[in-house]
C-alpha cells in the first residue's frame, strides 16, 4: 500500500495512541488489549482506492520501525476485504481437564441408551411396515379370489328363485337388486363387467328365474332375454297343512309334482339361517316339516303338466319349496328367538308345539290356552310325562302310516312311536304341519294357567280346560266323550 494509505500511530481511534506502543511496555497488559486492537483495526476505514493484491496483505511497519519479528507481544494485523482482522491467540490460562471414570461410563451409558432406542425404532417401524404390506396383499387377495368365485358362479349354496327388475333400472340399480336376492356377491364387479362387456342398456324389466350359480355371463343373458311365460298362479298356502298336503296342491294347479317337491322338504336345504336351530332326528319323517310357511304366493304354471309324464319340474318344486322357507326364516325374528332363550325351548320345540295347537284350537285366544296347557306339562313332566295329544295320532296315521309298506313298516316303527304323544314322553320329534304365525306367538305368549287338561266339543269347537283330573272327566262326561286312561 501506498504510505497515505497506512494507518498512522498516533491519532489510531479519535486522538488515542496506537496500542501496539503499548504492547511493547509490557507482555501481560499486550493480551489484554489484543480486543482493543481489533476493535480499532475494524473501525478503520481501508480506502476505496486500495490495491487489489493489498486485499490480503500484512500491515508493514513504518519507516523507521523495528524491521525485526514481533514478539509474542506484538499481534500482526491482516487486512480481509474491509474488515481488518487478527488471529485468535490461544487461551493458555483455561485449563483442559480429562472426564472422571463415573463421567465416561455415564457417558457410555447414554450413547448405548440413545443407540438401543434408534434400534428399537427402526425394528417397530420395520415390524410396522411388514404387517401393513402383509395386511394389504392379504386383504387384496381375499377380494380377487371372492371376486373370481362369484364371477364363475360359486356359490356357498345352490338355489333359484324368481327376481323382478323394474322398467328403466340402471345397471347399478340391477346390480343391486341381484346382491339382495344372493344371487351375485359383489355388485360392482357385476357393474364392470356389464360395462366393459357392453351390455349397459340391454337390460328388460320383467320377473326372472334366476340360480345363485349362474355366471355373469349367464345372468346377464337371462336378464337381457325375453322368456314368454303363459300365465302365473295365485295360490294360498292355508295353516295347519302337511308338507305333503301342499305338494299335492302345487301339482293340482301345475306348479311343480308333489315327488319333486318333497326332494325340498325331505331334507334340510342348509340355505336359511333358521335351519342352523332346526334339530336334524333320526326319528324325524321330514326334517323340514312345519317349515314351509303358509302364505299367499305367486307361482309360474306349466301348462299341460297332467298330461306329460316326462316332465321334470325338480327347478320350478325348488322355486316354489324356496319361497316358503325364506318366508319362514323373514317371519322369525330376533326378539322371538330370544324370547324362545328366555323360555328354555328351541325353534324345533315351538314349531312343534305350534302345529299341535294349530290343529287342536280354533282361536287366538284358545290357542294360548292350548299352549299354556302343554308347556304346563313339560314344566311338570315328572306328573305328566306324556301330552296325549290326538292330533299327533292323525298325523301317523293320514302321513307316515300310507307312506309305508309291510316290509318297511317295522324298520319305521321307533318313528311311529316317537311322534304318539301317547306312547312318548314330551315333544313328538318334529313339527307335525305348517303353523301360522298366530299359532307360534300363541306358544311364545302363553299364559301362565294351572291347567293340565282340555278337551273341545267337536261341533261347535268350544274347548274346556280343567285342572284336575276329576274335572277333566266331568268336561268330558258333559261332552258325551270317553276319558283315556292314564294322565
Amino acid at each position: 500500500m501506498d504510505d497515505e494509505n497506512k494507518i498512522p500511530k498516533t491519532d489510531f481511534l479519535y486522538g488515542q495512541t496506537d496500542p501496539r506502543d503499548s504492547a511493547k511496555a509490557g507482555g501481560a497488559e499486550s493480551r489484554d488489549n489484543v480486543e482493543d486492537v481489533l476493535f480499532s483495526l475494524y473501525a478503520k476505514k481501508i480506502p476505496d482506492n486500495a490495491a487489489e493484491n493489498d486485499f490480503f496483505s500484512e500491515t508493514k511497519p513504518e519507516a523507521g520501525q523495528n524491521q525485526n519479528p514481533v514478539h509474542v507481544d506484538e499481534v500482526p494485523t491482516y487486512e480481509i476485504g474491509a474488515f481488518p482482522v487478527q488471529p485468535e491467540i490461544p487461551d493458555f490460562t483455561r485449563t483442559q481437564t480429562r472426564p472422571s471414570a463415573k463421567e465416561q461410563r455415564e457417558r457410555r451409558r447414554q450413547r448405548r441408551r440413545r443407540s438401543a432406542g434408534r434400534t428399537a425404532g427402526h425394528i417397530f417401524s420395520g415390524a410396522l411396515l411388514v404387517i401393513v404390506i402383509t395386511g394389504l396383499s392379504v386383504y387384496a387377495a381375499y377380494y380377487i379370489v371372492r371376486g373370481a368365485l362369484d364371477f364363475a358362479g360359486f356359490a356357498s349354496y345352490d338355489y333359484s328363485l324368481d327376481v323382478s327388475i323394474p322398467a328403466y333400472a340402471t345397471t347399478e340399480e340391477i346390480a343391486e337388486i341381484l346382491h339382495n336376492n344372493g344371487i351375485v356377491d359383489l355388485p360392482i364387479l357385476f357393474t364392470m363387467y356389464s360395462k366393459l362387456t357392453d351390455k349397459d342398456g340391454d337390460y328388460l324389466d320383467g320377473t326372472f328365474t334366476l340360480n345363485s350359480t349362474m355366471t355373469y355371463g349367464k345372468i346377464i343373458d337371462t336378464l337381457q332375454s325375453r322368456v314368454t311365460v303363459t300365465h302365473t298362479i295365485t295360490l294360498t298356502i292355508t295353516e295347519g297343512l302337511t308338507a305333503q298336503q301342499i305338494g299335492a296342491l302345487l301339482e293340482e294347479n301345475e306348479v311343480c309334482r308333489a315327488a319333486d317337491f318333497e326332494q325340498y322338504y325331505k331334507n334340510k336345504q342348509n340355505i336359511y339361517n333358521f335351519e342352523k336351530r332346526v334339530d336334524q332326528s333320526t326319528n324325524k319323517y321330514y326334517q323340514l316339516e312345519g317349515y314351509l310357511f303358509p302364505d299367499t304366493y305367486e307361482f309360474y304354471v306349466i301348462d299341460g303338466l297332467a298330461g306329460d309324464k316326462d316332465r321334470d319340474t325338480t327347478k320350478e318344486a325348488g322355486v316354489a319349496a324356496k319361497k316358503m322357507l325364506a318366508a319362514f326364516n323373514d317371519h322369525i325374528t330376533k326378539e322371538m328367538y330370544k324370547r324362545m332363550y328366555d323360555m328354555g325351548l328351541t325353534l324345533n320345540d315351538v314349531v312343534t308345539l305350534a302345529s299341535m295347537v294349530q290343529h287342536e284350537a280354533g282361536t287366538d285366544e284358545d290357542m294360548k290356552l292350548v299352549a299354556s296347557v302343554f308347556l304346563n306339562r313339560l314344566r311338570d313332566s315328572g306328573a305328566f310325562p306324556k301330552l296325549q295329544s290326538d292330533v299327533t295320532i292323525l298325523y301317523i296315521e293320514d302321513s307316515i302310516k300310507p307312506r309305508l309298506t309291510e316290509r318297511n313298516l317295522a324298520l319305521y316303527q321307533p318313528v311311529i312311536d316317537a311322534y304318539n304323544t301317547y306312547v312318548a314322553d314330551g315333544l313328538p320329534p318334529g313339527p307335525i304341519c305348517s303353523p301360522g304365525i298366530d299359532a307360534i306367538m300363541a306358544v311364545l305368549e302363553a299364559p301362565a294357567t294351572n291347567y293340565y287338561y282340555f278337551c273341545a266339543d267337536v261341533n261347535t269347537g268350544e274347548v274346556f280346560y280343567a285342572a284336575t283330573q276329576e274335572q277333566h272327566e266331568a268336561n268330558l262326561a258333559k261332552l258325551g266323550l270317553v276319558p283315556v286312561l292314564g294322565n
